[in-house]
């Protein structure tokens, strides 16, 4: 009796740890049952969710580009898209879809597999696998639909640059968002896939250009095939651009600078609007429209001519004998000149032992200031660079901009450089040589500028009054037309403040450079134009040509820059192309 007491107690006691022992699995289960459908039930039932509704984005398309008549430049044209939802799908599924779309697309398989991995992390989002696919193609894929879940036709708005490489430094092109992008995106407004703009027009107007992304949702079954469509956002379209350029000027102008290198720069001397902007050699940006492999990629950036460079605002050069039109204006200003004195060019001028040569060997013989100026004689001008001082030089170089930047829309404008006693001292801790003020005088030394700087300069002399800055947007407004922004008025940046005598002595003098000196090639018949020709030094190769005039054509007066890369004397490579420019403009008609 004993002993089945004994028993019972050890049985009471296993029955009484074994309750326990449920009882505590029941409650852990309960506490988990309470934090998966109370705690983490929004978080599971969005999860849900996603496995049966795709979220599919539909991309804004971009705002068109007009030129100031109104032409398209930049349009947005239909491209056919293959595209892969990686939700309900197995890496088995993935690998078998690869291999169907390889002998479709004819596209290897494991390419195809790692654009659809760059998406892994984000299954929701559509991973692109081909743009711009033929029609054929399309039709091929929709007959094979069942076969290939998750696989989905997307019409995209694509960009499309109507001219090919027309402007193309100007316009810009677009390209995929860098991680340095999002990073740097403080507002969120980008993700990755999205196409921003990487430079020129597409870059600066991004903001406005690139429009709001709408998207679908759509119920797919466990293969990812479309059930029915819940829900669609619209995607906001972008605004339209209407720039200042002259479509035709464009033309004539980059057909003749040719295969040249260079760039070409034309103004609106009355209130500076842009009606040219050339930089060669240029590139077409319809090749960014569309994905770029790494050899094409490194080709491109490898290029030795620099395509990407908008030598218009971001190449600095000396700008040799065009600079005497600053520094006649200085002498004419500061009254330190007799403009009937002649000097007798030798074809070499001597400070000290140092010898300073002219450009004509033999020498232009005696020469006043017209004449110095018509056959741009560097002795002469030594001398008065020497007689009016750097102090005085600078002070007038200033007032038409050179060292500064001009402040035109488009980034990384260069701002070239005006030296100084005071700047070379506080970057050589040296002092100023009267050598370095004669090498200055005749453009050359440290001083460098940029095409649109002379531009501008030439524009001013020309207009007698005031620089404007260059202004290349005329307005902005959505694609109703019935909201706009005037994103840039005329603005004038630098007064000149010149006595009437010396705009007058440098009107003519730059007249009789056309008319009668080594700017004659420019010469257009009923059309008075005024110029100055410039041959840069160039340590590297031939020397660089300058050509800047002004005239009055069509109703409308204008300020134009030519630059030759390596192209030697200003007269005989830049001064031609600006006679082709204005003969064609004024016999075509052309209404700026």
């Amino acid at each position: 009796m004993k002993n089945n007491l004994i028993e019972f107690d050890k049985a009471k006691k296993k029955l009484q740890h074994l309750s326990i022992f449920f009882f505590v699995v029941l409650l852990a289960i309960l506490i988990r049952l309470f934090y998966l459908q109370v705690v983490k039930g929004n978080y599971f039932c969005q999860v849900s969710e996603k496995n049966r509704i795709q979220l599919i984005p539909i991309p804004a398309p971009r705002g068109v580009v007009y030129d100031c008549k109104e032409t398209p430049l930049v349009k947005i044209g239909p491209s056919f898209d293959i595209m892969v939802v990686q939700i309900g799908l197995k890496k088995e599924d993935i690998e078998n879809i690869a291999r169907k779309l390889s002998c479709i697309l004819n596209i290897k398989t494991e390419k195809i597999i790692a654009f659809i991995n760059k998406k892994k992390s984000l299954p929701c989002e559509p991973a692109l696998v081909a743009e711009n696919v033929s029609k054929d193609v399309v039709i091929r894929i929709a007959e094979h639909k069942m076969e290939l879940p998750g696989v989905i036709i997307q019409v995209n708005p694509k960009r499309f640059y109507v001219y090919g490489e027309l402007a193309s430094h100007l316009l810009g092109y677009i390209g995929e968002v860098s991680k340095k992008d999002i990073e740097r995106d403080e507002e969120r407004r980008y993700k990755t896939g999205d196409l921003i703009g990487k430079t020129g027009i597409e870059k600066t107007l991004d903001d406005y250009l690139r429009g709001e992304n709408g998207g679908k949702q759509v119920e797919v079954d466990a293969k990812g095939r479309k059930i029915r469509i819940l829900s669609c956002k619209e995607p906001k379209a972008g605004r339209n651009v209407y720039l200042t350029i002259n479509r035709q000027v464009q033309e004539i102008a980059e057909e003749a600078i040719k295969d040249k290198q260079g760039a070409v720069v034309i103004l609106n001397s009355d209130n500076g609007k842009v009606l040219a902007l050339v930089s060669k050699p240029s590139f077409n940006p319809n090749m960014f429209t569309s994905r770029l492999g790494n050899e094409v990629v490194k080709k491109i950036l490898e290029h030795p001519n620099h395509i990407f460079m908008n030598r218009a605002i971001q190449a600095e050069y000396s700008p040799g004998s065009v600079f005497k039109i600053i520094v006649k204006t200085a002498a004419l200003e500061k009254n330190i000149i007799n403009i009937k004195k002649k000097v007798f060019c030798k074809g070499k001028y001597f400070l000290g032992k140092k010898e300073f040569k002219c450009w004509e060997k033999a020498g232009h013989g005696e020469v006043d200031l017209l004449k110095a100026i018509i056959k741009s004689c560097n002795v002469y001008f030594y001398g008065l660079g020497a007689m009016v001082g750097i102090n005085s030089i600078v002070d007038v170089a200033e007032k038409f901009g050179i060292g500064e930047k001009t402040n035109i829309v488009l980034s990384e404008e260069k701002k070239g450089l005006l030296p100084s006693p005071r700047w070379k001292r506080e970057k050589f801790n040296e002092g100023w040589y009267l050598g370095e003020t004669i090498n200055c005088s005749v453009g050359q030394g440290y001083l460098l500028v940029t095409p649109i700087q002379m531009a501008c300069m030439i524009s001013g002399v020309g207009n007698k009054e005031v620089i404007y800055r260059p202004m290349l947007i005329e307005k902005v407004e959505n694609s109703n037309r019935d909201e706009l922004i005037d994103y840039e008025k005329p603005e004038v940046k630098y007064r000149l403040n010149f006595k009437d005598k010396t705009l007058k002595l440098l009107d003519e003098g730059l007249k009789d450079v056309v008319r009668l000196g080594t700017g004659w090639r420019a010469c257009v018949w009923r059309l008075k134009v005024a110029g100055k020709t410039g041959t840069s030094q160039n340590p590297h190769g031939e020397d660089h040509a300058w050509f800047v005039c002004y005239t009055e054509i069509n109703g409308v007066n204008l300020g134009i820059c030519i630059l030759v890369e390596h192209g030697g004397g200003g007269g005989k490579a830049a001064a031609p192309i600006a006679g082709e420019i204005l003969s064609k403009i004024k016999m075509q008609g052309i209404i700026l």
